[in-house]
């Protein structure tokens, strides 16, 4: 980064003057005009206004200082990482997880992580499953919170198999009054086919299991609204709009109260449910971020 190029312009905004600038700083002021010269021929366009006094920044001159600003923040931050990844003081992790399980229980894992491992340089980032997948594969990625990838590089810490629960709507033709939670007994699966349902996007690896199970019943359902989270998908089912699937966990981790105008019937396991856990690369299976991630995750997702 051209470092005398960021604080020449900065005085020149600051004093309007080349030859100030060149005083403050204790250099000649053709070796100033010098280095602005080059930068202009560089970019190919004006950094400096000089038909008015005092002199002002063009556009382009305001715009390349904010971006050399930008760039020597960014510099200091990376020395001051790097030096402390050198003396060993932090650890760094990227943890990644599916976005359509929402956000509110993924925070509470993070605060939880925190706390046991509070000099943790922590990135999170939220993919489809297979892209997850194959950063995970690449190395991009450290920890991938989801179902299992098949893969032998990877180990998979199983937390818990998420009950599925299926809400059904009063304008369903199916649902019956008099009670929200409904015995699984009650329902045909036939009874689903071609009924109007709320699903997640298709990067959603819950949405994935729920599409094949009812591909391997020969059930097919119509796509009402496809949203990007479960929370959603369950928010809408309650306001009337079509069916849903969705784990317990999202009625568990929010603010969701079911109303008289819903059925919710648990679908038994040995019909569906949903293999939570961690994958962890071999490097990290023992790994005390590993493990304080795996108590973090149970703390926030067991009833």
């Amino acid at each position: 980064m051209n470092t005398n190029l960021l604080f020449f312009l900065q005085t020149i905004q600051e004093t309007g003057s080349i030859s100030e600038t060149a005083r403050r700083l204790y250099v000649t002021q053709p070796y100033v005009s010098r280095v602005i010269k080059e930068a202009e021929k560089e970019y190919d366009v004006g950094l400096l206004d000089r038909r008015h006094h005092p002199i002002t920044l063009t556009i382009a001159g305001r715009q390349l200082l904010e971006y050399l600003r930008s760039a020597q923040q960014l510099q200091k931050n990376m020395y001051r990482e790097m030096a402390s990844l050198a003396n060993h003081q932090t650890d760094y992790l990227t943890i990644c997880t599916n976005s359509s399980f929402g956000h509110d229980w993924y925070a509470k894992i993070l605060q939880h992580y925190l706390t046991k491992q509070p000099n943790t340089i922590l990135k999170t980032v939220e993919l489809p499953y297979q892209e997850a997948e194959k950063q995970l594969r690449s190395g991009l990625v450290d920890l991938v919170i989801d179902k299992p990838i098949n893969d032998s590089r990877f180990t998979y810490f199983h937390i818990t198999d998420f009950t599925v629960l299926l809400i059904i709507p009063a304008t369903s033709p199916i649902y019956e009054p008099g009670s929200v939670w409904r015995d699984y007994q009650s329902l045909d699966l036939k009874q689903l086919n071609g009924q109007p349902f709320i699903n997640v996007n298709e990067g959603s690896s819950f949405q994935q299991m729920v599409n094949t199970k009812l591909l391997t019943l020969n059930i097919s359902v119509k796509q009402a609204v496809q949203v990007t989270n479960l929370q959603t998908a369950t928010f809408l089912a309650y306001q009337q709009f079509g069916m849903s699937f969705t784990p317990d966990l999202v009625l568990r981790t929010s603010h969701f109260t079911p109303a008289d105008n819903v059925n919710i019937i648990r679908i038994p396991r040995e019909v569906m449910f949903f293999d939570f856990g961690l994958n962890v690369p071999q490097r990290l299976v023992n790994s005390p971020l590993t493990q304080s991630l795996v108590a973090s995750i149970k703390e926030t997702i067991e009833p």
